[in-house]
C-alpha cells in the first residue's frame, strides 16, 4: 500500500526532478515551436517516442527521435551514442534534448576488446566508468556553456534480482552526475518510485484517475503504455511546456 501511495504522489507531482547544483542559475526558457531531439533505445522507439511525438506536437513543439534498440552506454562496441550527438547537432540543431538511456546497461561495461568491467567483480570501477560516460553525454548535449535544456528520462527497474540491484546503481549514478553537472538538466526518476521500502519492484500503481494499473506488460520487463505515459512522457512534456512559458 505504501508503494502505491508513494507512486501516486509521484504522478501527482509530475516527476522527481533534479536540476544542477543548488547554486546553479537555472535558465529554463524555450521559444515557441522549439525543436526537441530525443535519443534512446527501444522504449523511446515505442511507446515513449510515439507518446512524446503526439504530446509535444500538440503543445506546439517540433520533435524528432533516434531510437536504437538495445543501445545504451555500456556497450559502445554495439552502438556508441556520444559520437552521434555532434552529428545530430550539425544536421538538426536542436533547441533541447530528451535522453532516455540506461535501461539496457544492466551488464558489464565494454572498455576495449581485452577489457570489460563487471559490476559484480568491480562495482566501484563500474560506477566510475559509467559516470564518465554519463558526463560525456551531458557535456555534448548541454553544450560548452551548459545552457542547452536537457531532460534525462531515467531507466525503469527490472524485477529480477541482478537487474534490480544494478538498476538502482545506474539510477544513482545518473542522478549524482546530473546534480554535479549543473546547467539546465532535469532528471525524471523512473526507478525509485517503482521500488518499495522492502526493495522490491512494485507491479501496480495508482494512476491519476485513481485506478490501479499494471506497471509492466506480461513479459515483466517492458512497461505498459499507460505507465510510460504517466511516469515518462507526461512529466517530460510538462517540463518543456513550463520552460516554453518561462517558468
Amino acid at each position: 500500500m505504501a508503494a502505491t501511495t508513494r507512486l501516486s504522489l509521484f504522478i501527482a507531482l509530475g516527476a522527481l526532478l533534479l536540476t544542477g547544483g543548488a547554486s546553479a542559475e537555472k535558465r529554463c526558457d524555450l521559444k515557441p515551436g522549439a525543436f526537441i531531439y530525443a535519443i534512446g533505445s527501444s522504449t523511446l522507439g515505442s511507446p515513449l517516442g510515439e507518446l512524446l511525438d503526439k504530446s509535444l506536437k500538440k503543445r506546439g513543439f517540433q520533435f524528432r527521435k533516434w531510437a536504437k534498440a538495445s543501445s545504451g552506454l555500456a556497450r559502445p562496441d554495439y552502438f556508441d551514442w556520444p559520437p552521434k550527438v555532434p552529428e545530430i547537432i550539425r544536421e538538426w540543431k536542436p533547441d533541447a534534448w530528451i535522453v532516455n538511456l540506461g535501461t539496457n546497461d544492466f551488464q558489464a561495461i565494454f572498455v576495449n576488446k581485452r577489457k570489460w568491467i563487471k559490476p559484480e567483480d568491480d562495482e566501484a570501477g563500474w560506477k566510475a566508468e559509467y559516470a564518465r560516460r554519463v558526463d560525456e553525454v551531458l557535456e555534448l548535449t548541454a553544450g560548452k556553456d551548459k545552457q542547452k535544456l536537457v531532460i534525462w528520462v531515467g531507466p525503469s527497474p527490472f524485477p529480477d534480482a541482478k537487474a534490480k540491484w544494478l538498476s538502482q546503481i545506474i539510477n544513482g549514478v545518473i542522478k549524482s552526475r546530473i546534480k554535479a553537472f549543473g546547467g539546465n538538466v532535469f532528471y525524471i526518476d523512473s526507478t525509485d518510485p517503482l521500488i518499495d521500502k522492502a526493495g522490491e519492484v512494485i507491479r501496480q500503481y495508482r494512476g491519476a484517475d485513481g485506478k490501479m494499473k499494471p506497471v509492466f506488460r506480461r513479459d515483466n520487463i517492458h512497461m505498459t503504455v499507460e505507465a510510460v505515459r504517466d511516469l515518462m512522457a507526461e512529466p517530460a512534456g510538462d517540463i518543456l511546456l513550463g520552460c516554453a512559458k518561462g517558468e
